[in-house]
């Protein structure tokens, strides 16, 4: 039995799912977004405007003058979501592809999982739009989750490959080198690759419930996928001259 909301708290879920989503985007700009945050005032400013414009929103949306832009919200955030995912996913495999001396083999598996992913997206959203805006309107979930099925479940298996690509590359090097320290990247990709696999895991379960039990996505998720990126980020750049090394192989 799907579960009634007024249009304001719709609303206000919606807007703040928005702003953790570009949240997430600015994260993944990386050493740009470096620099800006270096400054003191561009940030206080730019958290101001957000804040503002978020209640501005919410205000006119509540007293009816400004229509709702979100009738279609739960496609929208598949695109969005499944962009910066894949966006995650491609920054861990391009580093499994160097663990494999840019192998033309590893190049094409990884290539067919990233095109099965999106077609399995593509698959989901136009089994979904059956839903009907009225049913937004008054405050339903109205849709059958399989575009979040199709995805997460791409999603896992194409973490579990890359995962256990990693791990066999770990484990040929401990074979080949056993009294000698493993490569520090090496042990580095491996590491990101678990936290990568455990962590969308979560978060794609987390949907999958509250998608099945007719709730909102949960808006915490983008924040976490925005914590692990900038892990990832952070972690790759501390090891310094040692990964352009192992790409130069």
């Amino acid at each position: 039995m799907p579960i009634s909301h007024s249009p304001f708290v719709m609303q206000s879920i919606r807007v703040t799912s928005l702003a953790f989503l570009l949240h997430e985007i600015c994260l993944t700009l990386g050493p740009e977004i470096d620099l800006i945050w270096t400054q003191v005032i561009l940030p206080f400013t730019m958290k101001a405007l957000v804040v503002n414009r978020i209640f501005d929103m919410l205000d006119l949306m509540y007293r009816d003058i400004l229509p709702s832009p979100f009738h279609d919200w739960y496609t929208f955030q598949i695109i969005i979501a499944g962009s910066l995912i894949l966006s995650l996913e491609l920054m861990l495999m391009t580093r499994v592809y160097a663990l494999y001396q840019r192998s033309v083999r590893i190049a094409c598996i990884l290539i067919c999982i990233l095109l099965c992913e999106i077609l399995l997206a593509v698959f989901g959203l136009l089994r979904d739009q059956t839903m009907s805006a009225s049913k937004i309107q008054q405050g339903y979930h109205g849709r059958t989750p399989r575009a979040y099925i199709c995805f997460g479940a791409a999603v896992l298996i194409s973490q579990s490959i890359v995962l256990i690509l990693t791990i066999y590359q770990y484990l040929i090097s401990l074979k080949s080198c056993p009294f000698n320290p493993v490569n520090p990247v090496l042990s580095l990709v491996l590491r990101q690759g678990s936290i990568g696999f455990i962590a969308m895991t979560s978060v794609i379960v987390w949907t999958l419930l509250s998608a099945i039990t007719d709730r909102f996505v949960p808006i915490i998720d983008s924040c976490v996928d925005s914590i692990f990126e900038q892990h990832v980020d952070t972690d790759i750049r501390d090891v310094g001259g040692f990964w352009p090394l192992y790409l130069a192989q």
